[in-house]
Protein backbone atom coordinates (compact mmCIF):
# COMPACT_ATOMS: atom_id res chain seq x y z
CA UNK A 1 0.00 0.00 0.00
CA UNK A 2 3.00 2.30 0.13
CA UNK A 3 2.58 3.22 3.81
CA UNK A 4 2.65 1.80 7.31
CA UNK A 5 -1.08 1.09 7.15
CA UNK A 6 -2.30 -2.37 6.30
CA UNK A 7 -5.23 -3.06 4.00
CA UNK A 8 -7.66 -3.64 6.86
CA UNK A 9 -6.54 -0.43 8.58
CA UNK A 10 -7.04 1.49 5.35
CA UNK A 11 -10.58 0.18 4.86
CA UNK A 12 -11.57 0.29 8.52
CA UNK A 13 -13.71 3.05 9.97
CA UNK A 14 -10.83 4.23 12.18
CA UNK A 15 -8.50 4.38 9.19
CA UNK A 16 -11.00 6.41 7.21
CA UNK A 17 -11.53 8.80 10.10
CA UNK A 18 -7.77 9.20 10.41
CA UNK A 19 -7.63 10.27 6.77
CA UNK A 20 -10.70 12.51 7.07
CA UNK A 21 -12.48 10.64 4.28
CA UNK A 22 -16.19 10.04 4.94
CA UNK A 23 -17.06 6.36 4.88
CA UNK A 24 -20.06 7.00 2.64
CA UNK A 25 -17.81 8.66 0.06
CA UNK A 26 -15.63 5.57 -0.23
CA UNK A 27 -18.62 3.24 -0.15
CA UNK A 28 -20.39 5.14 -2.91
CA UNK A 29 -17.23 5.30 -5.00
CA UNK A 30 -16.58 1.56 -4.76
CA UNK A 31 -20.23 0.72 -5.39
CA UNK A 32 -20.54 2.98 -8.44
CA UNK A 33 -17.25 1.73 -9.87
CA UNK A 34 -18.19 -1.92 -9.34
CA UNK A 35 -21.65 -1.54 -10.87
CA UNK A 36 -20.39 0.51 -13.81
CA UNK A 37 -17.60 -1.85 -14.82
CA UNK A 38 -19.79 -4.89 -14.18
CA UNK A 39 -22.28 -3.53 -16.71
CA UNK A 40 -19.47 -2.83 -19.18
CA UNK A 41 -18.10 -6.36 -18.81
CA UNK A 42 -21.58 -7.84 -19.22
CA UNK A 43 -22.07 -5.83 -22.41
CA UNK A 44 -18.72 -7.09 -23.69
CA UNK A 45 -19.65 -10.71 -22.93
CA UNK A 46 -23.11 -10.36 -24.48
CA UNK A 47 -21.92 -8.66 -27.66
CA UNK A 48 -18.84 -10.82 -28.25
CA UNK A 49 -20.74 -14.12 -28.29
CA UNK A 50 -20.88 -15.81 -31.68
CA UNK A 51 -18.94 -13.03 -33.38
CA UNK A 52 -16.34 -13.74 -36.03
CA UNK A 53 -13.05 -11.99 -36.65
CA UNK A 54 -14.62 -9.75 -39.27
CA UNK A 55 -17.26 -8.56 -36.82
CA UNK A 56 -14.51 -7.38 -34.49
CA UNK A 57 -13.67 -4.65 -36.99
CA UNK A 58 -17.00 -3.77 -38.61
CA UNK A 59 -19.62 -5.01 -36.12
CA UNK A 60 -21.26 -7.17 -38.81
CA UNK A 61 -22.37 -3.85 -40.32
CA UNK A 62 -25.53 -4.16 -38.26
CA UNK A 63 -25.08 -1.62 -35.47
CA UNK A 64 -28.21 0.52 -34.92
CA UNK A 65 -27.49 3.93 -36.41
CA UNK A 66 -29.18 5.82 -33.57
CA UNK A 67 -26.96 4.08 -30.99
CA UNK A 68 -23.87 4.88 -33.03
CA UNK A 69 -24.87 8.54 -33.32
CA UNK A 70 -25.81 8.81 -29.65
CA UNK A 71 -22.65 7.05 -28.46
CA UNK A 72 -20.42 9.31 -30.52
CA UNK A 73 -21.45 12.21 -28.27
CA UNK A 74 -19.62 10.57 -25.40
CA UNK A 75 -16.79 9.31 -27.61
CA UNK A 76 -16.01 12.84 -28.79
CA UNK A 77 -15.82 14.18 -25.23
CA UNK A 78 -13.58 13.33 -22.31
CA UNK A 79 -12.60 14.44 -18.84
CA UNK A 80 -10.43 17.09 -20.47
CA UNK A 81 -13.56 18.61 -22.01
CA UNK A 82 -15.25 19.01 -18.64
CA UNK A 83 -12.19 20.68 -17.15
CA UNK A 84 -10.83 22.77 -20.00
CA UNK A 85 -13.90 24.08 -21.83
CA UNK A 86 -15.44 25.82 -18.78
CA UNK A 87 -12.14 27.63 -18.26
CA UNK A 88 -12.06 28.65 -21.92
CA UNK A 89 -15.64 29.90 -21.71
CA UNK A 90 -14.75 31.86 -18.58
CA UNK A 91 -11.86 33.50 -20.41
CA UNK A 92 -13.63 34.19 -23.71
CA UNK A 93 -17.25 34.35 -22.62
CA UNK A 94 -19.93 32.85 -24.80
CA UNK A 95 -18.00 33.83 -27.91
CA UNK A 96 -16.85 30.19 -27.72
CA UNK A 97 -20.24 29.52 -29.29
CA UNK A 98 -18.76 30.81 -32.56
CA UNK A 99 -16.61 27.68 -32.80
CA UNK A 100 -19.45 25.39 -31.73
CA UNK A 101 -21.60 26.73 -34.57
CA UNK A 102 -18.80 25.80 -36.95
CA UNK A 103 -18.89 22.22 -35.70
CA UNK A 104 -22.29 21.78 -37.33
CA UNK A 105 -20.86 22.64 -40.74
CA UNK A 106 -17.99 20.21 -40.18
CA UNK A 107 -20.38 17.37 -39.34
CA UNK A 108 -22.48 18.20 -42.40
CA UNK A 109 -19.38 17.98 -44.60
CA UNK A 110 -18.55 14.59 -43.09
CA UNK A 111 -22.04 13.31 -43.88
CA UNK A 112 -22.04 14.68 -47.43
CA UNK A 113 -18.42 14.11 -48.50
CA UNK A 114 -16.56 11.53 -46.43
CA UNK A 115 -19.14 8.92 -45.46
CA UNK A 116 -20.41 8.32 -49.04
CA UNK A 117 -16.82 7.80 -50.21
CA UNK A 118 -15.96 5.42 -47.40
CA UNK A 119 -19.11 3.40 -48.02
CA UNK A 120 -18.53 3.46 -51.76
CA UNK A 121 -15.06 1.98 -51.31
CA UNK A 122 -16.39 -0.55 -48.74
CA UNK A 123 -13.43 0.08 -46.47
CA UNK A 124 -13.16 -1.02 -42.85
CA UNK A 125 -10.38 1.44 -42.06
CA UNK A 126 -10.30 4.97 -43.41
CA UNK A 127 -6.62 4.36 -44.17
CA UNK A 128 -7.65 1.78 -46.74
CA UNK A 129 -9.12 4.72 -48.62
CA UNK A 130 -5.73 6.44 -48.51
CA UNK A 131 -4.14 3.34 -49.99
CA UNK A 132 -6.69 3.17 -52.79
CA UNK A 133 -6.15 6.83 -53.68
CA UNK A 134 -2.44 7.39 -53.01
CA UNK A 135 -0.75 4.06 -52.35
CA UNK A 136 0.49 1.96 -49.46
CA UNK A 137 2.95 4.64 -48.29
CA UNK A 138 0.12 7.10 -47.65
CA UNK A 139 -1.80 4.45 -45.76
CA UNK A 140 1.16 3.62 -43.53
CA UNK A 141 1.90 7.27 -42.79
CA UNK A 142 -1.75 7.96 -41.98
CA UNK A 143 -2.13 4.87 -39.79
CA UNK A 144 1.12 5.48 -37.89
CA UNK A 145 0.24 9.14 -37.39
CA UNK A 146 -3.13 8.13 -35.99
CA UNK A 147 -1.64 5.53 -33.64
CA UNK A 148 1.02 7.92 -32.36
CA UNK A 149 -1.38 10.82 -31.81
CA UNK A 150 -4.02 8.54 -30.27
CA UNK A 151 -1.56 7.01 -27.81
CA UNK A 152 -0.33 10.44 -26.71
CA UNK A 153 -3.81 11.95 -26.50
CA UNK A 154 -5.35 8.99 -24.70
CA UNK A 155 -2.46 8.91 -22.25
CA UNK A 156 -3.03 12.56 -21.33
CA UNK A 157 -6.79 12.05 -20.95
CA UNK A 158 -6.30 8.95 -18.83
CA UNK A 159 -3.69 10.71 -16.71
CA UNK A 160 -6.03 13.62 -16.01
CA UNK A 161 -8.91 11.38 -14.93
CA UNK A 162 -6.65 9.19 -12.79
CA UNK A 163 -5.07 12.29 -11.25
CA UNK A 164 -8.46 13.61 -10.15
CA UNK A 165 -9.50 10.21 -8.85
CA UNK A 166 -6.22 9.89 -6.99
CA UNK A 167 -6.39 13.35 -5.44
CA UNK A 168 -9.99 13.29 -4.23
CA UNK A 169 -10.51 9.63 -3.35
CA UNK A 170 -7.43 7.41 -3.27
CA UNK A 171 -4.68 9.62 -1.84
CA UNK A 172 -6.32 9.65 1.61
CA UNK A 173 -6.16 5.83 1.49
CA UNK A 174 -2.42 5.93 0.70
CA UNK A 175 -2.96 3.97 -2.51
CA UNK A 176 -0.12 4.74 -4.97
CA UNK A 177 -1.06 6.32 -8.26
CA UNK A 178 0.79 3.52 -10.08
CA UNK A 179 -1.72 1.02 -8.68
CA UNK A 180 -4.61 3.23 -9.76
CA UNK A 181 -3.26 3.47 -13.31
CA UNK A 182 -2.64 -0.27 -13.63
CA UNK A 183 -6.09 -1.21 -12.33
CA UNK A 184 -7.75 1.34 -14.61
CA UNK A 185 -5.90 0.03 -17.66
CA UNK A 186 -6.77 -3.58 -16.82
CA UNK A 187 -10.46 -2.71 -16.45
CA UNK A 188 -10.48 -0.86 -19.77
CA UNK A 189 -8.68 -3.73 -21.47
CA UNK A 190 -11.10 -6.26 -20.01
CA UNK A 191 -14.18 -4.77 -21.66
CA UNK A 192 -12.62 -3.78 -25.01
CA UNK A 193 -10.24 -6.62 -25.87
CA UNK A 194 -12.71 -9.16 -27.25
CA UNK A 195 -15.83 -7.30 -28.31
CA UNK A 196 -14.43 -5.01 -31.00
CA UNK A 197 -16.44 -2.24 -32.63
CA UNK A 198 -19.78 -3.76 -31.68
CA UNK A 199 -18.85 -3.56 -28.01
CA UNK A 200 -17.72 0.04 -28.39
CA UNK A 201 -21.08 1.03 -29.86
CA UNK A 202 -22.94 -0.18 -26.77
CA UNK A 203 -20.36 0.88 -24.19
CA UNK A 204 -20.20 4.35 -25.76
CA UNK A 205 -23.98 4.50 -25.46
CA UNK A 206 -23.75 3.67 -21.77
CA UNK A 207 -20.93 6.13 -21.20
CA UNK A 208 -22.80 8.90 -23.02
CA UNK A 209 -25.87 8.28 -20.87
CA UNK A 210 -23.82 8.37 -17.67
CA UNK A 211 -22.05 11.52 -18.81
CA UNK A 212 -25.29 13.35 -19.63
CA UNK A 213 -26.89 12.27 -16.36
CA UNK A 214 -23.86 13.50 -14.40
CA UNK A 215 -23.89 16.77 -16.34
CA UNK A 216 -27.58 17.21 -15.54
CA UNK A 217 -27.06 16.47 -11.84
CA UNK A 218 -24.11 18.87 -11.73
CA UNK A 219 -26.14 21.61 -13.40
CA UNK A 220 -28.99 21.04 -10.97
CA UNK A 221 -26.70 21.28 -7.95
CA UNK A 222 -25.06 24.41 -9.33
CA UNK A 223 -28.38 26.11 -9.93
CA UNK A 224 -29.55 25.18 -6.44
CA UNK A 225 -26.42 26.25 -4.59
CA UNK A 226 -24.59 28.69 -6.85
CA UNK A 227 -24.82 32.38 -7.64
CA UNK A 228 -25.32 32.93 -11.36
CA UNK A 229 -25.27 36.71 -11.38
CA UNK A 230 -21.78 36.67 -12.90
CA UNK A 231 -22.95 34.28 -15.62
CA UNK A 232 -25.84 36.55 -16.51
CA UNK A 233 -23.47 39.51 -16.80
CA UNK A 234 -21.12 37.47 -19.00
CA UNK A 235 -23.94 36.46 -21.34
CA UNK A 236 -25.28 40.00 -21.57
CA UNK A 237 -21.84 41.32 -22.56
CA UNK A 238 -21.08 38.56 -25.06
CA UNK A 239 -21.44 39.31 -28.76
CA UNK A 240 -20.11 37.72 -31.91
CA UNK A 241 -16.87 39.43 -32.89
CA UNK A 242 -16.65 40.80 -36.43
CA UNK A 243 -13.97 43.45 -35.81
CA UNK A 244 -10.34 43.28 -36.99
CA UNK A 245 -10.13 40.06 -38.96
CA UNK A 246 -6.36 40.09 -39.48
CA UNK A 247 -5.22 40.63 -35.88
CA UNK A 248 -8.21 39.29 -33.96
CA UNK A 249 -7.98 35.60 -33.05
CA UNK A 250 -11.54 35.69 -31.74
CA UNK A 251 -13.05 36.94 -35.00
CA UNK A 252 -16.30 35.15 -35.87
CA UNK A 253 -15.13 33.95 -39.29
CA UNK A 254 -11.90 32.50 -37.87
CA UNK A 255 -13.67 30.78 -35.00
CA UNK A 256 -16.48 29.48 -37.21
CA UNK A 257 -14.17 28.09 -39.90
CA UNK A 258 -11.83 26.73 -37.24
CA UNK A 259 -14.71 24.85 -35.63
CA UNK A 260 -15.81 23.43 -39.00
CA UNK A 261 -12.30 22.25 -39.89
CA UNK A 262 -11.71 20.92 -36.39
CA UNK A 263 -14.86 18.78 -36.50
CA UNK A 264 -14.12 17.64 -40.06
CA UNK A 265 -10.56 16.53 -39.22
CA UNK A 266 -10.91 15.34 -35.62
CA UNK A 267 -14.03 13.29 -36.37
CA UNK A 268 -14.12 12.60 -40.09
CA UNK A 269 -10.44 11.72 -40.45
CA UNK A 270 -10.07 9.88 -37.15
CA UNK A 271 -10.26 6.09 -37.27
CA UNK A 272 -11.47 5.86 -33.68
CA UNK A 273 -14.57 7.87 -34.59
CA UNK A 274 -15.20 6.87 -38.19
CA UNK A 275 -14.89 3.11 -37.61
CA UNK A 276 -18.26 3.29 -35.86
Amino acid sequence: MGSQYGLWQVLSWQGLQHRKLPFMTLTMFLAITAVYFSVLLWINFWVSQKRGARAFYDGDKSSPWFLVAYGMIGASLSGVTFLSVPGLVEAKGFSYLQMVLGYQVGYLLIACILIPRFYGQKVVSIYQYLEARMGIEARLVGALSFLFSRVIGSAFRLFLVVLLLQHFVLDPLHIPIEVTVIITLLLIFAYTATGGVKTLVYTDTLQTSVMLICAGVTLYLLTREGDFSGLQVSISHTTFDFVGFRNNDNHFVKQFLGGALLAFCMTGLDQDMMQK
